[in-house]
C-alpha cells in the first residue's frame, strides 16, 4: 500500500534485442509538406505517456509557459491510477494508485487542481473488518499468529533507515556512489541478516510495490520504494479526500484538451528524434486521423522496453541499456464473490523465510467496504514471468477456488468486475549490472538525441518520488535545453 498500487509485491525478463528495429518508419511520411495545416501540431515538448509522471510533467511545463502535446495510447490519463465506480453504491473504488507521501509536492499537485488529500489510516481501515492469513499454495487458512511486535518493528525500521541515511542521494533517484557499495547490490535477504531487520520484513513487503521474491533482488530495489521519504510517512499516508485519485487526472484532461495539448487513444507510428532541422517529429494515429507533431524536445515516460520503443527511432546505445531491464507481472482486480465478506486475506507461507509467499500468487485480498460482494484482489509473478490477461485471470480464479474448497466455503463463482494489467512492473536490473554501473549509463541518456526520460523505471512505482524526480532531475535540464 502506498503512493503506488495498493497491494504487496511483484517481475519479467524483457528479452534483449540484438539488432536495431527495421526501417518500418519509411512507410510513414514525416515530411510536414505532406499534411494539411490542421493535421500538424507544433509545440515545444512532446510528452509520450499520460500516466502519473507524464501528466505531472506536462502540467509543470505548461505552468512554466511551455507548449506541450501529450500522446497517450489509452482513452484516459492516469496510467496506474485507476478508479472503478461501483454501479450499485455509486462509490469510487481506487484499484491502482491510492497512497501518497506526506510531502509538500503531493499537496501542491493536488491543490493545483483545487483538490485535497486526507490522512489514510491503515490501522483504522484494517479495523473495519476481520483478517485471515492464508497459504494460497494449499488454500488453507493459517492459525492465528502472534500480534506484530510494534517495538521490535520500530527498532528494525530505525536500523534500516540508518543504512539509507548513509546514501542520502538515493532519495532523489539512482544516484549511486562509484564504486557501488556492496550494501546496494547484495540480495535483500543478505541485507536483512547483515543489519538485523528481520522484524521489519513483513512490513516492508506489505508496503512496497510488487517485486516478486524480494529477498533475491538487490537491496537497492527495496530502497528505491521503501525510501527515507516513505519510512517517514508511514503514519501519515495521504489519499484523495473524496476517495477518488483519478479526479486529479480528470481535471488535467480537461485542461490539456482545452489547450489542444492532448492526443488520447493515439498510437505512435514513426519518430524522428534528430531531424535535419535539429528538432523532433512524431507521426501519430489518432481517432481523427494522422497527426504530425513537431517539437524541439521529447519526454518519454512509457516503460522503456525495446518493444515499446520500437517506433521511437531507438539506437544501439539505448537498446543495449534497455535490453538489460527485467520486470514482474502485476495485476489488480475487483472480483465479486472472491471470499468471505469484509475480510482482509493476506498470503503467507510459514515454511518460507519471513513467511513471504513464493510467486506467482495472490498477494492479498482486501474488502472494498462500499459493496460487501466486491473485493480487491492483487496478483503478481516472479522475475521473468509476465502473464497475459487471460492467464492472470485464470490463475487468480484457481487460487480463489482452492481457497474456497480447502475451507469449506460456499462454492461461489468468482467474477471479475474490473481488471488491470500493470505489466511490465518494477523494471530493474540484477546485482551484477547494478555493481557495474548500469544506472550511471541509464541516467547518462538524459538529453541525448533531443530526448529526456522519466517514469517508474527511472525512479520507482511511487508517485510522490517519481514526481519529485521529474521536477528536480528532469525538467530543469529539459527546460534549459529549449533555449
Amino acid at each position: 500500500m502506498r503512493s503506488f498500487a495498493i497491494a504487496a509485491a511483484a517481475v519479467a525478463v524483457l528479452p534483449g534485442i540484438a539488432a536495431l528495429p527495421g526501417p518500418s518508419h519509411k512507410a510513414n511520411n514525416l515530411n510536414e509538406a505532406a499534411y494539411k495545416p490542421g493535421c500538424v501540431l507544433k509545440t515545444d515538448v512532446i510528452v509520450v505517456g499520460g500516466g502519473g509522471v507524464g501528466t505531472y510533467a506536462a502540467i509543470q511545463l505548461k505552468d512554466q509557459g511551455k507548449k506541450v502535446v501529450v500522446i497517450e495510447s489509452k482513452a484516459r490519463l492516469g496510467g496506474h491510477t485507476e478508479t472503478f465506480i461501483d454501479p450499485e453504491s455509486g462509490a469510487p473504488i481506487d484499484m491502482g494508485v491510492k497512497l501518497y507521501h506526506d510531502e509538500p509536492i503531493v499537496y501542491e499537485w493536488f491543490s493545483r487542481f483545487n483538490l485535497s488529500t486526507s490522512r489514510f489510516d491503515l490501522s483504522a481501515v484494517a479495523s473495519l473488518g476481520s483478517s485471515q492469513n492464508v497459504d494460497f499454495r494449499t488454500g488453507q487458512v493459517l492459525p492465528a499468529l502472534p500480534a506484530l511486535n510494534q517495538t521490535a518493528l520500530a527498532a528494525a525500521l530505525m536500523r534500516y533507515a540508518a543504512v539509507l541515511q548513509k546514501y542520502p542521494q538515493l532519495e532523489g533517484g539512482f544516484y549511486l556512489p562509484d564504486p557501488v557499495p556492496e550494501d546496494l547490490y547484495m540480495p535483500f535477504g543478505q541485507f536483512v541478516q547483515k543489519y538485523d531487520i528481520a522484524d521489519a520484513v513483513q512490513f516492508i513487503f506489505g508496503l512496497t510495490s510488487a517485486f516478486g521474491d524480494i529477498l533475491e533482488l538487490p537491496a537497492l530495489q527495496q530502497f528505491r520504494t521503501m525510501s527515507l521519504g516513505l519510512v517517514a510517512t508511514t503514519n501519515n499516508f495521504q489519499t484523495s479526500s473524496v476517495n477518488s485519485n483519478s479526479l486529479l487526472f480528470e481535471k488535467a484532461t480537461v485542461e490539456l484538451l482545452a489547450a489542444n495539448s492532448l492526443l488520447l487513444s493515439s498510437k505512435v507510428l514513426a519518430t524522428e528524434r534528430v531531424g535535419k532541422d535539429g528538432g523532433v517529429k512524431v507521426l501519430v494515429d489518432t481517432p481523427n486521423g494522422r497527426t504530425l507533431v513537431i517539437a524541439k524536445k521529447i519526454l518519454l515516460t512509457i516503460p522503456p522496453t525495446p518493444a515499446a520503443l520500437a517506433k521511437f527511432d531507438i539506437n544501439q546505445e539505448e537498446l543495449s541499456i534497455f535490453g538489460q531491464f527485467q520486470a514482474v507481472g502485476y495485476y489488480t482486480s475487483i472480483v465479486r464473490n472472491a471470499g468471505p465478506v469484509n475480510v482482509t486475506v493476506q498470503n503467507l507461507a510459514l515454511d518460507q523465510p519471513y513467511a513471504l509467499p513464493p510467486m506467482p500468487a495472490i498477494y492479498n485480498i482486501n474488502p472494498t467496504f462500499v459493496n460487501p460482494s466486491l473485493s480487491l484482489v492483487y496478483y503478481g509473478t516472479k522475475v521473468g514471468d509476465i502473464l497475459s490477461d487471460d492467464q492472470a485471470k485464470a490463475a487468480i480464479i484457481t487460487d480463489l477456488k482452492r481457497f474456497q474448497a480447502a475451507n469449506g466455503l460456499p462454492a461461489t463463482e468468482p467474477e471479475f468486475v474490473a481488471f488491470s494489467n500493470h505489466s511490465p512492473y518494477n523494471m530493474l536490473v540484477g546485482s551484477e549490472a547494478t555493481k557495474n554501473g548500469f544506472y550511471k549509463q541509464l541516467y547518462a541518456l538524459q538529453g541525448k538525441r533531443n530526448t529526456f526520460w522519466s517514469g517508474a523505471a527511472w525512479r520507482a512505482h511511487d508517485s510522490s518520488s517519481s514526481w519529485a524526480f521529474t521536477k528536480n532531475s528532469v525538467l530543469p535540464a529539459l527546460v534549459a535545453s529549449l533555449g
